[in-house]
């Protein structure tokens, strides 16, 4: 989802977004607590009772900015991964919007072609893990 928006907007646009990213991989760090709100963040677990291919992301993505890697690969085989993809977007966006060239276009561009079946690999390997869990309990 990120991509789509970073890819779409402005070049401007683009810094704007991968600095929000990175504002929530840091109000991710500094959460308390294990993550878990009590709220359901999920609107297909909520509607079938079964777990979507990035439930656990929220709680993985809190585990992993504490350091916890263990507890994320319980939560969303996938989290490490995409956590790494959303920290590098941010890093990225960042150095573009203060005034670097236009990194984020060129970098797609030059690996969309490995990291989007690879991280579709993952959300499918993940999702069948979170779903032979909702069958085991």
């Amino acid at each position: 989802m990120a991509e789509v928006i970073l890819l779409t907007a402005t070049r401007r646009g683009r810094g704007v977004v991968a600095f929000g990213i990175g504002g929530a991989i840091l109000a991710a760090s500094r959460m308390p607590g294990d993550g878990d709100t009590g709220v359901p963040l999920c609107l297909f677990r909520w509607v079938t009772g079964l777990p979507c291919p990035s439930c656990g992301m929220t709680r993985a993505f809190h585990a992993i900015a504490h350091g916890d890697l263990s507890a994320a690969l319980h939560l969303n085989l996938a989290s490490p991964l995409v956590f790494a993809g959303t920290a590098t977007i941010a890093l990225l966006g960042a150095a573009q919007a203060l005034g670097g060239p236009d990194i984020l276009s060129v970098t797609w561009r030059n690996t969309k072609l490995a990291i989007v079946p690879l991280t579709l690999a993952a959300m499918v390997a993940a999702w069948t893990a979170n779903l032979a869990g909702s069958f085991g309990r």
